[in-house]
């Protein structure tokens, strides 16, 4: 870790993100219309544990999850109509996922990017991807690769950890090495901030908007392609 940067985000208060995103009933219907499996999708806007909660209870099916995730995440209407019409393609994976069927978060990252590649699950890219791998993972433990935390995590450690291009996306190129390495470093950041991994994922992230946390903002004034 670079020490300067690590002390400034010590000293960044924590900004717990509360209710983000859409109303998940009305995302999913329309994204999805009037399809049953949705049936579960509660009106409500969601905080990042409500959503943990809601994907853990497995009276929620899969694809009902998957729509809170993605409401949850602001995700463009357009791009999830795309990825439910292939539903058939990643559903078993996504499954196993949820089931904590794979050994490790490096392979759950791997089988998400084969689906990407091979044209499977299309409208997402690793960002969103990886939210899915982190909430209906049982063990919650492959953390959200991101535009912001991803920067946050290259500008920390001072080196191109997760491949990021010019418009600040976060890129196909990112293999399960930079995935495993990626969650480490918010497993060793956790540990050096004294909080757990997911406070120091929703740390890095901190806030957007009009009124910027302070850890954002820095990451915006200090950003630059490494």
């Amino acid at each position: 870790m670079i020490e300067e940067y690590l002390l400034f985000l010590q000293q960044c208060p924590a900004l717990p993100q509360g209710m983000v995103g859409y109303s998940a009933n009305k995302w999913a219907t329309q994204v999805l219309g009037d399809n049953p499996a949705c049936n579960d999708v509660p009106e409500q806007r969601f905080d990042r544990r409500q959503l943990l909660n809601f994907c853990d209870d497995r009276a929620n099916s899969t694809v009902s999850a998957c729509a809170c995730i993605f409401a949850w995440g602001g995700m463009n209407r357009d791009y999830g109509r795309d990825f439910f019409k292939k539903m058939s393609a990643w559903m078993t994976t996504v499954d196993k996922l949820r089931d904590g069927a794979f050994a490790n978060r490096a392979l759950a990252y791997k089988a998400l990017s084969d689906l990407k590649k091979n044209g499977s699950m299309p409208g997402v890219g690793p960002a969103y991807f990886t939210k899915l791998l982190f909430f209906l993972s049982p063990k919650h433990n492959g953390y959200i690769m991101d535009q912001w935390t991803s920067k946050s995590v290259n500008l920390l450690t001072g080196n191109r950890t997760v491949d990021i291009n010019t418009a600040g996306i976060v890129t196909m190129a990112n293999t399960e090495p930079n995935y495993e390495n990626f969650c480490e470093t918010i497993d060793s950041l956790s540990e050096l901030l004294g909080v757990t991994p997911m406070e120091a994922e929703e740390k890095i992230f901190s806030k957007g908007g009009r009124n910027k946390g302070l850890w954002r903002q820095f990451v915006i004034n200090n950003w630059s392609l490494i």
